[in-house]
This record gives C-alpha cells, structure tokens and sequence, in this order.
C-alpha cells in the first residue's frame, strides 16, 4: 500500500466549492513529503472511493454545507464519523460513506486504514470561478492543517 493521499474534491466553476483545487494548488507550491500524493477531483462519491484504494491514509479536502451562522468555520472529522447508513437505496446517489463501504466489502485488504475530512463550512457555494472573501481567508489554514497531518509543518514557522 501507499502512504498517503490528499484529494482535493470539489468543483471549481461553482464557487467556494473550488476551495479544495485552491488548497491542492499551495500545497503543491509548498511541497509535500516522500510518500504524500496529491489529486484534484471533481468525480462521484464511487470515483473518489476508487481514488482511495491501496492507500494507508486519505485525506479529503472539500466544503461542508452548513447554515449561514458556520460559515468559514474549519472542520476535521474522521469520515467514519459522517457515515450514514449502510443501507443501499440507489446506487446512482451514493455519498462518499456508503461508497467506501462497497469497496470495503470488495476489496477489504485495499481500503484506506484511516479517512479523514478537512473543510471548510459554506452555505451556498454559488457560480463562478471565485472563492468568496470568507472562505479564501480559510485555504492558509487548511493547508498548514493538511501539512500538520502529514508529518510537515512550514519552514517559515
């Protein structure tokens, strides 16, 4: 298995929920350790399990809808944490949980040990290839967040 995975999810065209690609971007400018792989991704819940697979560690970049009151508010959870039920109604809706809970029952040798989600907290994620002022201010922190769980912080700290 691979260390680990950072993927960016999200869609840039809409707004703050390009806030992943924007993360993704400077943490390439920074640079990450041996064994840190980084993907943008704008695909399905199933295609992003997919991108999971023979990984030890996946961390999800991506916007959290939330009210209005939470918005900018910075999260890390672990996705097991957010699973709903595993209960399959339409396979054409999966979420990310259920998802990663079929390729759990396929291939349980190739699923990430450990998935985590950092975001930020949006409300309404708009059209446009602009991230709103309140969310922009958040890609520094998510980075530095991503950085720390990946065994590197800054150099200029």
């Amino acid at each position: 298995m691979r260390d680990v995975l950072v993927i960016g999810w999200g869609n840039p065209i809409f707004g703050d929920d390009g806030f992943a690609f924007r993360v993704v971007e400077k943490l390439r400018d920074v640079g990450l350790p041996e064994g840190v792989e980084l993907k943008s991704c704008s695909s399905s819940p199933i295609s992003v399990a997919r991108e999971m697979l023979d990984y030890k560690k996946v961390i999800i970049v991506d916007t959290i809808r939330t009210s209005k009151s939470e918005e900018g508010k910075v999260l890390r959870v672990k996705l097991s944490d957010l699973c709903d039920s595993p209960k399959i109604i339409n396979p054409h809706s999966l979420s990310l949980p259920a998802a990663l809970k079929i390729f759990e029952a396929l291939h349980p040798d190739r699923v990430p040990k450990e998935v985590l989600v950092i975001g930020v907290c949006v409300s309404h994620p708009g059209i446009g290839e602009e991230l709103s002022e309140e969310i922009e201010a958040r890609v520094e922190d998510v980075v530095d967040l991503v950085l720390k769980e990946v065994g590197r912080g800054r150099e200029d700290e």
